[in-house]
């Protein structure tokens, strides 16, 4: 039986920026007041203050990204690419837990997942998350509404479905072997994965990488297409790794970087390239080997 931890500091702090996060989706489709979605994420850093998970020099990569993101959208020419440039490699360092003044604590320690021989863990990473929210505050106005969603999920089903063949056929081919799996603790995956895993990387790839890379070249032949490539390629590379079976697990997650972004590239929809991370990882979790060996 698979045990984890959630204590109050990570029950709070992680609700809190669930609803900043929510609050920042419902204000493309509602009347809330545009700084709404600012209020639940000071609570939650301020939580995260009062129960160790954070610490006040938190604020300065914070704030820094927050500055690089508005700069990289309001400038132009070189002094673009710079922010641009800043806004990267800021969000990497809050993503890969680079900056300091925060502090993770441990859902589901080190462990074997069903029949897996590779070891699993999970930390709840404020740090990670934040960035997520903040790049996708940055880019709200260029996102689509909750109801524009659910048109396109309507439209386009069937991509989202080939592409969830594509990966898992795949993989079956590779070899990672089918491993059903239940417990609560799924649902704790599930959740850190699609509100700190799915939205953080999303965001990254998606907007920061294969947004702005068609958006700067988009006098290139194919732009679009380069762009799935480019996301793709930097997303597979971003989970570089060692040990046995590296390799083939690493072509299997660079296939899922090309269809998440040709997903984004075929819909133009951040929330449906996120839908479909989401279901590949909490598929993967529940039904196969995981992590993958080989």
């Amino acid at each position: 039986m698979v045990s984890f931890t959630l204590t109050p500091a990570v029950i709070w702090v992680f609700s809190l920026y669930a609803l900043s996060l929510a609050s920042l989706m419902a204000t493309r489709s509602s009347q809330l007041p545009a700084y709404a979605w600012t209020l639940p994420a000071a609570a939650s850093l301020g939580v995260a203050f009062y129960f160790g998970l954070a610490t006040w020099i938190a604020l300065l990569p914070l704030t820094a990204l927050w500055a690089a993101g508005l700069a990289m959208l309001k400038l132009s020419g070189w002094k673009k690419a710079l922010a641009w440039l800043a806004t990267a490699v800021l969000s990497l360092a809050l993503a890969l837990h680079l900056t300091p003044g925060f502090t993770h604590q441990t859902v589901i320690p080190t462990l074997h997942l069903g029949a897996a021989t590779l070891p699993f863990a999970l930390s709840a990473k404020l740090d990670k998350a934040l960035a997520g929210l903040l790049l996708v505050a940055l880019f709200l106005p260029y996102l689509p509404t909750l109801r524009q969603t659910g048109a396109d999920l309507r439209r386009h089903w069937p991509l989202l479905a080939a592409s969830l063949v594509v990966i898992f056929g795949t993989g079956a081919l590779l070899g990672v072997d089918l491993d059903p799996k239940t417990g609560s603790y799924i649902l704790v995956f599930a959740f850190f994965n699609l509100w700190v895993t799915c939205i953080a990387e999303e965001t990254f790839f998606r907007l920061l990488v294969q947004r702005s890379f068609v958006s700067c070249f988009a006098n290139l032949n194919k732009v679009g297409l380069w762009g799935v490539w480019v996301a793709g390629t930097l997303f597979g590379l971003a989970h570089f790794h060692t040990g046995p079976g590296a390799a083939l697990r690493m072509a299997l997650i660079t296939l899922a970087g090309y269809c998440y972004a040709w997903v984004y590239y075929k819909t133009q929809n951040f929330w449906l390239s996120v839908l479909l991370h989401f279901l590949v990882n909490i598929i993967h979790i529940s039904l196969f080997v995981y992590p993958a060996d080989f």
